[in-house]
């Protein structure tokens, strides 16, 4: 299958795509197509925002059918972003060390909207603030 996006991505989408009924042994849902290629077009959002310094996230698949994405960037922080089955908004969690500390923050809501994803990504990619001396 052609596709824009990096090779892994689309073969792990397209394995994922292949997974029966309770494919976990406790009753889970198989990925529907519309559910993977909502996927697709968060993804094509994200690596745009993120252009040349976005990292391949991890994905996996989730219990209820859906799909869930986390990206980890060398700045330490993370961001994790679920596509729920249902078509209902992205969930997400954005972690963000704070440097020399041993709590960062944690932000977390749902997303509309693809623009909204895209000022998300910008903030994963920036570095951390420095603390005040």
């Amino acid at each position: 299958m052609n596709d824009d996006l990096p090779e892994g991505l689309t073969e792990r989408l397209d394995r994922l795509a292949q997974l029966p009924q309770n494919w976990d042994g406790y009753g889970a849902i198989c990925i529907s197509p519309q559910t993977i290629e909502r996927a697709k077009s968060v993804l094509r959002e994200a690596l745009a925002a993120g252009g040349e310094d976005m990292p391949l996230p991890f994905i996996a698949p989730s219990p209820d059918g859906g799909l869930e994405f986390e990206w980890t960037p060398a700045c330490g922080k993370e961001l994790m972003l679920e596509i729920p089955a249902t078509g209902g908004p992205l969930v997400y969690l954005l972690v963000e060390p704070i440097i020399f500390q041993e709590k960062g923050t944690k932000t977390e809501g749902t997303i509309d909207d693809l623009h909204t994803l895209g000022e998300l990504v910008i903030r994963l990619l920036m570095l951390p603030d420095l603390p005040t001396v």
